[in-house]
């Protein structure tokens, strides 16, 4: 198999370029460094090229600097508040200029420190449903700093905690919650005073809920500060998302579901309706099966019709691999509906099928 994309390290160094065949070696190297999957070329998905709300370069640029001043926090240094901001204004300008693209976050990540590209993720996350609830640049900017130093407190918390491979124990858990009035606490106290205050709420209230069960300070509803409510959806949606060392991620698709349950409860209705308008239910190089029984990959994506994205076919009905390029435009095809999405095992089968034909 060839890689079909370059794949970088939590730290943001190249491991292996894009189109090297995959050695048992890049194998073992790559789980040392704790990444799960990678993409793999496959002829039909030629056509499906996922593109991100951000150039993976600044990804790359933005996780890369996050990490080196969470970790001079850790270490109880000096670290540059200056430099968050900058890294703010640049997730901004970035945001908005692809603002008619929909949510694709198709980084595979590391395991091993989760916190640095989670942070980032939450950041665009957080700017994107800013941008959907028409808040002006200067407040997007807010959020999105908010997004980045959200969890800034999980620095002060033992890694072991942080970065355990289980679920939590009781004891354990209480630990971890702390995480949220020491974020409060490093940001109050940076140096120069130039954090917003509402920008530190984000980091104390980004566990508060609706309903009034969630920490530190069992607020509800309007008690919550707007800012926290959108980088409470942000948060989940990328967690649950992404592979953990304890759970497979979800898909998107099953990741708003999951969330549209909570709606009022766990999340704001209006903060999540208007993530929800963003999102990509089935990202490109999604492999669906369709009420047809045929199966096929999402090659490409239209804003606000994300349940309608048009599907290059793979398979027949009679699970015959199709010779020829067939588009199927779901726009056009009303009565044709998307029935599931197949998971990793199953998609590797249909490539190991392709690659025989």
């Amino acid at each position: 198999m060839l890689t079909s994309e370059n794949i970088f390290t939590a730290e943001g160094q190249l491991l292996i370029r894009a189109n090297v065949e995959i050695t048992e070696a890049y194998i073992k190297r790559l789980r040392q460094v704790g990444i799960p999957a990678v993409y793999v070329h496959n002829p039909f998905f030629a056509d499906a090229v996922p593109s991100d709300i951000i150039d993976e370069m600044t990804r790359i640029r933005l996780i890369s600097s996050l990490q080196k001043e969470f970790l001079a926090i850790r270490e109880g240094k000096p670290w540059n508040v200056q430099q968050f901001m900058d890294m703010s204004a640049q997730i901004v300008t970035e945001v908005t200029l692809n603002s008619r693209s929909l949510i694709q976050l198709t980084d595979t990540r590391s395991y091993k420190e989760a916190t640095f590209s989670h942070s980032v993720n939450v950041a665009v996350l957080c700017v994107v449903i800013a941008l959907a609830m028409d808040y002006p640049p200067r407040k997007m900017h807010d959020v999105a700093l908010g997004g980045l130093l959200h969890d800034v407190g999980k620095m002060l918390v033992d890694p072991a905690i942080v970065n355990k491979r289980g679920l939590l124990t009781t004891a354990e858990y209480e630990i971890m919650m702390e995480h949220v009035t020491l974020g409060f606490d490093i940001l109050r106290s940076a140096i120069p005073r130039i954090i917003p205050a509402p920008v530190m709420h984000m980091a104390l209230q980004h566990h508060e809920r609706p309903d009034g069960t969630g920490y530190p300070r069992q607020l509800a509803k309007s008690e919550i500060l707007e800012y926290a409510r959108i980088v409470a959806v942000a948060d989940v949606y990328d967690e649950v998302t992404c592979d953990r060392p304890y759970s497979k991620a979800r898909f998107p698709h099953e990741a708003c579901l999951m969330m549209a349950d909570a709606m009022n409860q766990q999340f704001d209705t209006e903060v999540l309706t208007a993530f929800l308008t963003r999102l990509a239910m089935y990202p490109v190089g999604s492999v669906v099966e369709l009420s047809t029984g045929d199966i096929g990959v999402v090659v490409a994506l239209y804003w606000g019709m994300q349940n309608r994205p048009t599907i290059r076919l793979m398979l027949n009905s009679h699970k015959k691999i199709l010779t020829k390029k067939v588009m199927l435009d779901l726009r056009d095809n009303p009565k044709v509906e998307i029935r599931r999405v197949l998971g990793e095992e199953e998609v590797f089968a249909l490539s190991r099928l392709a690659h025989h034909h």
